[in-house]
């Protein structure tokens, strides 16, 4: 459902969104929203082109580098002092 926000449609839409998003019993779909839910809390407000966006946190950013461990990643996190 990528793109759709409940806040800007029907409540109609807001209840199918959420019942499917509830409902669904995949674990690694658990996983995802949990973990964005958990990024979402620690996102930092910021600006691009005088919109105002927000940026994955810095912890939660560590932490997904260390996850995926790809080279860039660890140069990533050796470039944070987080190496």
């Amino acid at each position: 459902m990528q793109g759709f926000s409940p806040s800007r449609n029907t409540p109609q839409a807001a209840a199918i969104y959420n019942h499917l998003r509830d409902t669904r019993s995949d674990p690694a779909e658990k996983f995802i929203r949990d973990a964005a839910c958990k990024a979402r809390t620690g996102r930092t407000p910021g600006s691009y082109s005088g919109i105002t966006i927000h940026f994955i946190g810095r912890e939660d950013l560590i932490a997904n580098k260390h996850a995926l461990g790809r080279k860039k990643d660890l140069a990533d996190l050796e470039a944070l002092g987080e190496g």
